[in-house]
């Protein structure tokens, strides 16, 4: 069992219990834990992490994840991260990824936030608990614009020049948003697209506003299918109602 546990790590402090705690940034309490590692495949490395003797290096199923942790994930790679609050990330082939900021107390649920980075690779996400408090309470930045995810599961890549592709593929089971298809917004300093129609995906090129909402192609489909692996790819082909790919 996991005690959920409210942490804000910013500029060298610490939100822990629900009080602010000033810390050194080397200081373990900087960086307290925030979810596990599950379903691990390949290669998938920690190469950096703000917690005070977290292993660096090759990660194992059931291994504590860290407000700060850099995550890799190999070419042959796949992980799913379980946050505290429910939130399930998977990431695909090639992905890198980090939580910046995490705030769960389930006693203060107006305060709850959570930011993460993703800039290069697949990834998939099913929101939690957090995207329940606040439609802004959840955010995923890309290299070319910010998620914000509002009770939804959302599928994507993120290619090595920072562009991106983004498809939303319906609500979260645990959605209590008063959304039936779960809904995002994608947005940068050059333009935003919300996308409520499960299915639809926009395109992101760096410095430039997001597409406008298209229903994702086979070829979309097929690509995230393969870089998250045969057990996401059936649950991805599921979402969007297609058949998976053989």
């Amino acid at each position: 069992m996991y005690v959920h546990t409210a942490v804000k790590r910013l500029c060298g402090a610490a939100l822990i219990g629900g009080v602010f705690v000033t810390v050194p940034l080397a200081n373990a309490l900087a960086a307290p834990q925030i979810g596990v590692t599950a379903a691990l495949r390949g290669e998938v490395v920690r190469t950096a992490s703000l917690q005070t003797g977290a292993a660096i290096g090759q990660m194992s199923s059931g291994q504590n994840v860290f407000l700060g942790d850099d995550i890799k994930v190999g070419s042959q790679g796949r992980l799913q991260v379980m946050l505290l609050d429910e939130t399930i990330f998977t990431l695909g082939a090639n992905s890198v990824m980090r939580i910046d900021e995490f705030v769960y107390d389930p006693a203060d649920a107006a305060n709850a936030k959570l930011s993460t980075s993703i800039t290069q690779g697949a990834f998939r996400f099913v929101s939690g608990q957090i995207a329940k408090t606040d439609q802004d309470a959840m955010k995923v930045k890309l290299p070319g614009a910010t998620i914000v995810v509002r009770g939804t599961s959302v599928a994507g890549d993120v290619a090595p020049d920072g562009s991106a592709s983004v498809i939303l593929l319906g609500p979260a089971p645990n959605n209590s948003l008063g959304l039936p298809a779960g809904a995002i917004n994608v947005a940068n300093q050059a333009g935003s697209v919300d996308i409520t129609r499960p299915g639809f995906a926009t395109q992101i090129a760096v410095d430039l506003p997001p597409q406008p909402p298209a229903q994702a192609s086979q070829a979309q489909i097929q690509s995230l299918e393969r870089a998250l692996s045969e057990e996401a790819s059936d649950e991805l082909a599921e979402g969007l109602g297609v058949e998976p790919t053989q």
